[in-house]
């Protein structure tokens, strides 16, 4: 059995549900992220931060990944011409200690500030 739509009705049911109003059914998903987003980082940890003060190059030990969750809000400020919307992004990290390991998210690394380097080489 097959259901025939034309093409112009789907185009329609299509944009209703994704288009960005308080009726469309994605508007809760867009205004709120059901789920996390997850954001890992990766440290560069100086390993002799005293040598370098002499002159030393520094010995670097990848660090990571330290993991986060990425929760994004959305607030709707209003609603512009040509079908736009104007919103504010909140977005907020979550530590997650379990996908981290043994890895701590106050944990003391000490890297290289690049801008103060180039710097001290140019002048």
């Amino acid at each position: 059995m097959y259901i025939v739509i034309p093409i112009n009705k789907f185009n329609f049911v299509l944009f209703q549900n994704v288009q960005i109003d308080n009726s469309s059914a994605m508007f809760e998903k867009w205004r709120k992220l059901p789920m996390p987003l997850i954001f890992k980082i990766y440290v560069f940890n100086v390993t002799n931060p005293e040598d370098i003060n002499t002159g030393a190059r520094p010995k670097l030990q990848e660090i990571g990944p330290y993991v986060y969750k990425e929760y994004r809000e959305r607030t709707v400020l209003g609603y512009g011409e040509n079908d736009t919307v104007k919103y504010m992004l909140k977005k907020t990290f979550e530590f997650d200690q379990e996908a981290t390991g043994a890895l701590r998210e106050d944990d003391v690394l000490t890297v290289i500030n690049f801008s103060y380097m180039v710097c001290l080489t140019n002048f």
